[in-house]
């Protein structure tokens, strides 16, 4: 430093002068980079505290807000990771706060997800992101046993029917009840499934509680003929996001896109290779061997069918009636390697006793199986369906319910039944024996969702009352009363 000073003095004083006055221009330019570097630091976007109202997306048709806080943002983006969840693309947030309504139509989908909201701020070539989770409530869901059934609303599993069984969840066993009583479970519940006289629940927890007849081990307990009728936990499950059950069998997809089944095994049905008869049932969730990638599931009394990423379908289990849909019928045979239904493009699937049947992306639903009594929707019955066949008598549809000796499904709002129909459960006025062919069940035009039970059906409407009809002596109708069949439908009373 000394130096540098000596050296400066000794310089002449013209070139001091210049000397001087280049450092203060390098100064200045250093201090004004500075500044710059300074300013374009504060003036790149960023989003601040941004929060949901309510903290669960209401049901189909319901709607929650969005409030953030941007800063220096010229404009602001939305994008949802689920389409359904309807949210503005352009967001005006120059002024610092946004505020922003996202919207769930109501044919959203029937099982509690979590959407990804992300929030993007712009300003020139900057940008900066903020994700937020929020869960959503699907639309209510209905599962229908023998002579009972359930739905959910807002996270609650209300039950009605039959109850001999302990299959209403009430901690007791009665005759019958026909107003709807909410089941006690320790977590907001997801989805709900009903077997012949057992029912599940799906909770946000991924765990899975069940209760009812147990003599095959459904309610995932050592199978005992004692009713259970208090919710009971199925062991060794976690990690659960969609639940399917049949006759004396619930299957779950795990979040890795696997499967497990447990409940009754006679034909392995469940899925883990057992080719053992004298292995009945299971009643500890085992890994379905054999697939991956697993969309959803539908499960029928003997056999077993998973919609594969991609709109694949693959089968197992007993295949004598042409469950399978491969175009062969097992007879003899248990199908323990899972093999491919002759149908594509599937988007979702349900299942009766003997039969499947697939709504396609072209808004067809094609069925597979025994046929007993018009299920497969030919237009024939007595005679397997062993490939997939489009069904008669239906326009486009949106989604079929799952059932048991009956089958509905929604077309446009309007809701058309095929099967059995002797006690009045196709609801169209009429008691008959079958219907090879899908009949319209009367008065309902704005149906969102739709199940059948042995003797009975129901269909949840867009403004989330519920209809119900069939045989009512245990009370399935869920009116209040007992006794006489009802061949039209007639809301349930008693549900929020």
């Amino acid at each position: 430093m000394a130096a540098a000073r000596e050296y400066v003095a000794a310089m002449p004083r013209a070139a001091f002068s210049v000397y001087r006055r280049v450092t203060i221009l390098v100064c200045a330019s250093l201090l004004a980079l500075s500044v710059a570097a300074s300013a374009a630091q504060a003036s790149k976007p960023s989003v601040g505290h941004a929060k949901f109202s309510p903290a669960l997306l209401p049901s189909a048709g319901g709607h929650a807000k969005l409030t953030f806080k941007a800063k220096h943002a010229s404009k602001c983006s939305l994008k949802s990771s689920l389409r359904f969840v309807k949210v503005p693309r352009s967001v005006k947030c120059s002024h610092g706060t946004a505020h922003v309504t996202l919207r769930v139509p109501r044919n959203a989908s029937r099982a509690v997800e979590s959407v990804t909201i992300t929030i993007t701020a712009k300003r020139g070539h900057h940008a900066a992101h903020k994700k937020l989770t929020l869960q959503v409530l699907g639309a209510p869901e209905l599962a229908l046993g023998v002579e009972f059934g359930c739905e959910l609303i807002n996270g609650k599993v209300y039950c009605w029917g039959e109850d001999f069984e302990g299959q209403l969840g009430r901690g007791t066993v009665s005759a019958a009840s026909p107003t709807p009583a909410q089941v006690t479970l320790p977590a907001r519940a997801v989805q709900v499934g009903a077997g012949y006289s057992a029912a599940c629940a799906l909770l946000a927890t991924g765990q899975v509680y069940c209760w009812g007849n147990d003599e095959r081990g459904v309610v995932g307990q050592p199978p005992t003929p004692e009713p259970i009728p208090k919710p009971t936990l199925v062991a060794g499950l976690t990690g659960a996001k969609s639940l399917s059950m049949g006759d004396g069998d619930a299957c779950v997809v795990l979040r890795n896109a696997s499967a497990e089944c447990w409940g009754n095994d006679e034909t392995d049905q469940a899925g883990n290779g057992n080719s053992n008869e004298e292995v009945l049932s299971v009643y500890t969730p085992t890994t379905v061997i054999g697939v991956s990638n697993v969309v959803s599931l539908a499960v029928s009394e003997k056999s077993t069918c998973a919609v594969i990423k991609g709109g694949t379908v693959k089968c197992w289990g007993d295949g004598e009636l042409g469950q399978l849909g491969d175009g062969k019928l097992t007879a003899d045979v248990v199908v323990t390697t899972p093999v491919s239904a002759i149908v594509s493009g599937v988007t979702q699937l349900a299942a009766s006793w003997y039969d499947f049947c697939a709504v396609t992306s072209g808004h067809q639903d094609e069925c597979w199986g025994g046929d007993q009594l018009g299920e497969a929707d030919d237009g024939a019955t007595g005679a397997p369906v062993e490939t997939p066949a489009v069904a008669h008598g239906l326009g486009p549809v949106s989604y079929t319910g799952q059932g048991t000796r009956t089958l509905c499904a929604i077309s446009d709002g309007h809701v058309f039944c095929w099967g059995y129909g002797e006690n009045g459960q196709l609801g169209n006025g009429e008691t008959r024996l079958d219907a090879a062919s899908a009949v319209e069940a009367q008065g309902i035009t704005t149906a969102a969702d739709v199940a059948s039970g042995e003797s009975d059906s129901c269909a949840v409407l867009v403004n989330e009352t519920t209809d119900c009809w069939g045989e009512n002596e245990r009370g399935a109708v869920g009116d209040g009363t007992t006794g006489e069949r009802v061949t039209t439908p007639t809301p349930v009373t008693g549900l929020p």
